[in-house]
């Protein structure tokens, strides 16, 4: 017997996983956007970066001190706050900006600027956008100290945007904005980009994105560096792989496969290569039911990422699946058969916010024997 491990992300229907995000969801912690690279081709891991650096001492990136940023939307206005301060620096706690972006609904519709590719993979007509208010500030403290920045956006067309891909960076919840900072009358701008992850922190919170009964979108799990412990942006991992099979590490081929959710059961399908390598794409074929009593989930991230202590993802929401005996196979139609035993009885397929371990989103994962 070896091990295999599935790692996956969820993309549930765009419209209602955003619906169920910007519409009932007031209040949000912020994360850096960190670069998925299947579908975003610019570096990611900040929330603030600068294209110019004469206006904050050479510093390019920022991102939120250990306090965290925050996102607060009401019907009249929304407000992006926290302590901004440089990315990799150590002494980074006594030395930045304290962020007060100011944001009011927009009332006209716009496009959206999509930065991830293919563009298909969003869907910007259910993002919200919203104008920056001139009274927008960043104000310095520390080794900043003195210095007043006003925020404005580059232009009346690239407004702050917010949805499900809207980073540029990821296809999770997020935000992005592109602005210009100005000191005192000085008419030279500096320009820069806001780009953020997005978790809601309502209490209580909002009905969590699910996939009912229908086909949303499987992805390789992304690492998320500032939850996850291990590495990511793998499908499928084989333990000690045959050489048959040759590889290790698996994706889903055109980095997409279907999760079908139909009542109490998950049917997973798709085709996967190998991360890096050449091989012919393995068809899988997986099949789930919903298990009668709920185990101790696997907790991946980092331990302050959980709710029982100070973070906002709740395994106690979590649902779980047991594997359909003779029901899981992986093929290369050659000849090549893989055969799937659950690992263990007590170890059944998690479906949650977080459960692949890699990133705070919407996920999947399980342990297996493979023959």
């Amino acid at each position: 017997m070896k091990t295999l491990l599935i790692t996956l992300g969820i993309l549930c229907s765009l419209f209602i996983s955003a619906y169920s995000q910007s519409n009932q969801c007031t209040r949000y912690s912020v994360l850096p956007a960190v670069q998925d690279v299947s579908v975003a081709s610019t570096a990611g891991g900040h929330v603030l970066y600068l294209f110019d650096t004469s206006l904050t001492a050479g510093v390019s990136q920022f991102v939120f001190d250990n306090g965290g940023g925050s996102l607060s939307i009401e019907s009249s206005q929304a407000q992006l706050t926290g302590n901004l301060v440089p990315l990799g620096s150590s002494s980074s706690e006594w030395n930045g900006f304290t962020l007060n972006l100011i944001l009011n609904p927009e009332t006209s519709s716009f496009p959206g600027m999509v930065e991830v590719s293919p563009a298909t993979l969003v869907n910007p007509t259910t993002w919200s956008f919203y104008s920056i208010d001139p009274a927008s500030t960043l104000v310095g403290y520390g080794t900043f100290a003195g210095t007043t920045l006003d925020i404005t956006q580059q232009a009346d067309n690239m407004p702050f945007q917010i949805g499900l891909g809207a980073s540029g960076k990821n296809l999770w919840f997020g935000a992005a904005s592109w602005i210009t900072l100005t000191s005192g009358n000085s008419s030279t701008g500096v320009a820069g980009d806001f780009n953020i992850n997005l978790n809601c922190t309502n209490t209580p919170p909002p009905p969590a994105p699910t996939c009912p009964d229908g086909v949303p979108m499987a992805i390789s799990a992304a690492n998320d560096d500032s939850l996850a412990i291990n590495t990511g942006g793998v499908a499928f991992t084989f333990w000690n792989p045959p050489a048959a099979l040759g590889f290790e590490t698996w994706v889903f081929a055109d980095n997409s496969a279907t999760a079908t959710f139909s009542g109490n059961t998950i049917h997973l399908t798709g085709s996967i290569v190998p991360a890096s390598g050449s091989h012919a794409p393995l068809t899988v074929d997986f099949h789930f039911i919903k298990a009668a009593t709920n185990p101790a989930p696997h907790l991946e991230l980092s331990p302050s990422a959980y709710v029982a202590n100070g973070g906002s993802i709740d395994p106690s929401t979590w649902t779980f699946y047991d594997y359909v005996v003779g029901g899981n196979t992986i093929s290369d139609g050659a000849g090549l058969n893989i055969i799937i035993s659950q690992e263990n009885a007590q170890d059944p397929f998690q479906v949650g916010v977080e459960t692949n371990g890699k990133k705070g989103n919407l996920g999947e994962s399980q342990w297996f024997f493979y023959n």
